[in-house]
């Protein structure tokens, strides 16, 4: 999945230096929001499988879901 992000962080790049134009821009930057989140969530779910927290790790992956949510609505209000 975090090479899948890695794949779609450089077509997003791709679009915004080939086009130069600002609605790519978030084509650019969201996807790597998604890969910072999606890289936290699998040093969180490695942490918590080491010791031995597994009421947290149930709950990482909806928390990933809104984390990436909110960073996604943010974006976009912040750039209106």
């Amino acid at each position: 999945l975090l090479y899948a992000c890695l794949g779609v962080i450089g077509l997003g790049s791709c679009l915004l230096h080939a086009t130069l134009r600002a609605s790519m821009q978030a084509a650019d930057e969201l996807p790597m929001l998604w890969g910072c989140a999606m890289l936290a969530f699998h040093f969180a779910d490695d942490y918590c499988a080491n010791k031995q927290a597994r009421k947290l790790s149930s709950c990482l992956p909806l928390a990933t879901l809104a984390v990436i949510l909110v960073q996604t609505l943010g974006y976009y209000f912040s750039h209106e």
